[in-house]
């Protein structure tokens, strides 16, 4: 085992009706003034804008709202957020959505604290500070609600840069009711089981030697993801799949999943990174493009973690590691994710500028192996049909 350093300071509040009984006193310790972000109109349609509205109105906390958060946040929208915090001299960031608001609140908030945000993730100024956060997490998927780190688009030069954040820019608590999923789509479904299982396989499958514990830890959350999806497809009211489906994405990347393995990289996200940036696709979607062709490139490289994620998840036993990658887009076809090009609608994908744009990912990421050279991108992103 490798050393490590962990630390998680999220206070989870999950179950029914949890953001009713204690959102409004959770934003009260940390001020009076709230910057309310949130995205379109998914949460008035559920009714969780209200509820959040009056929770808030309760505690006699002022209101700024910041609405139109996208799927791939951008950076002129948190710039905005960031002027309304300062101008409104905001003390708590409400977010209230799936990854992309909570991952847009915590650029918010260590810009509105002094930062150049795109500074920050090119990895040429730091950030130290970040306003409080209260997080009500509406789409499973990314773990933002659990974790400190964000990515944002920079629609300008079409760069879509992440960052593992700082310890400022965890929540402060985290309210987790899945009644508050039930009405997700399929697709945008699919699309979380795919980051979610993308968060957990990457580090397992590149490290270099087995760790038991977490191993075991790695396979028994990936399995809870794709069983619980899986009863999701077949019945999408099943509250208690979407209980366990929710509090796996909380767990799949929380920083658990990858505590004393080796060459934490993250590269199936580095990868995709570049393709949902430029073609502003969802960033699950990319994913399940991404990993298969990601292993297949790489499976005399990582053939004996390959085949143990295929025994010990998807039951491939005694095969190839092509029957692995087999069995893997059989179960992405299952949920409705797209596998290739056509089906993620781009029709004339530019490999080498990918290649580029990923390859500078790694690098900011300290990936210094020597297997992510742009030609190699370039083929990975070939294998995708």
């Amino acid at each position: 085992m490798e050393n490590f350093e962990y630390q998680n300071p999220v206070k989870i509040c999950f179950g029914k009706d949890v953001v009713e009984k204690g959102l409004g006193k959770a934003v009260k310790a940390f001020g009076k003034r709230a910057l309310f972000v949130y995205g379109m109109n998914s949460i008035k349609k559920s009714g969780l804008y209200d509820t959040v509205i009056d929770q808030l109105k309760s505690q006699n906390i002022e209101i700024v709202e910041h609405a139109g958060v996208q799927a791939n946040p951008t950076l002129k929208h948190a710039k905005a957020g960031i002027k309304k915090a300062i101008d409104k001299k905001i003390d708590v960031i409400v977010a209230v959505g799936g990854g992309s608001v909570i991952d847009e609140s915590k650029a918010i908030g260590i810009g509105a604290k002094g930062t150049d945000i795109w500074a920050y993730l090119c990895g040429k100024a730091p950030a130290r500070k970040c306003l409080p956060i209260i997080s009500i997490l509406t789409m499973p998927a990314t773990a933002s609600e659990m974790n400190g780190g964000f990515v944002l688009t920079n629609e300008t030069t079409q760069e879509k840069f992440g960052a593992y954040g700082i310890q400022d820019s965890y929540p402060k608590v985290s309210f987790l009711d899945p009644k508050y999923t039930l009405t997700i789509p399929l697709n945008q479904t699919a699309y979380a089981a795919s980051d979610m299982i993308a968060h957990l396989l990457e580090s397992y499958i590149s490290t270099e030697k087995d760790v038991c514990v977490i191993d075991n830890y790695v396979e028994g959350m990936l399995k809870a993801v794709m069983e619980s999806v899986l009863k999701i497809v077949k019945n999408p009211t099943d509250l208690d799949a979407r209980a366990n489906f929710m509090w796996a994405g909380s767990l799949a990347w929380n920083g658990t999943g990858v505590l004393a393995y080796k060459n934490n990289i993250m590269a199936g996200h580095a990868i995709e990174h570049p393709i949902s940036g430029i073609y502003n696709i969802a960033h699950g979607a990319g994913l399940s493009m991404v990993i298969p062709a990601w292993l297949e490139y790489f499976s005399a490289t990582y053939t004996k973690r390959i085949l143990k994620f295929g025994k010990n998840v998807l039951g491939v036993k005694n095969k190839k590691p092509s029957d692995v990658v087999d069995a893997l887009l059989d179960f992405y076809c299952a949920i409705g994710t797209p596998v290739g090009w056509k089906q993620a609608g781009i029709k004339k994908p530019d490999y080498k500028l990918l290649a580029k744009e990923g390859k500078k990912l790694l690098t900011m990421w300290g990936e210094k192996s020597g297997l992510y050279e742009e030609f190699d991108l370039e083929n990975i992103y070939k294998l995708i049909k």
